[in-house]
């Protein structure tokens, strides 16, 4: 995941598809501090073309 176009430590997930047919659930857990809003958070696929499907993010706030 990235925040501002930089990414974010820890906010990272993997997996290596080994056929077309194979589809992956992943999922990943990172704080992020936003100082200043509006703030832009991005998940980005690298390394191929992928079809997305069943994509949900949740950010919750700690004050």
């Amino acid at each position: 995941m990235e925040q501002g176009g930089a990414a974010i430590d820890g906010a990272t997930a993997s997996h290596t598809f080994n056929t077309a047919a194979d589809t992956a659930t992943l999922s990943f857990t990172a704080p992020v501090q936003i100082t200043q809003a509006p703030a832009v958070l991005e998940v980005v696929g690298q390394g191929g073309n992928f079809l997305y499907s069943g994509i949900g993010i949740t950010i919750y706030k700690i004050s």
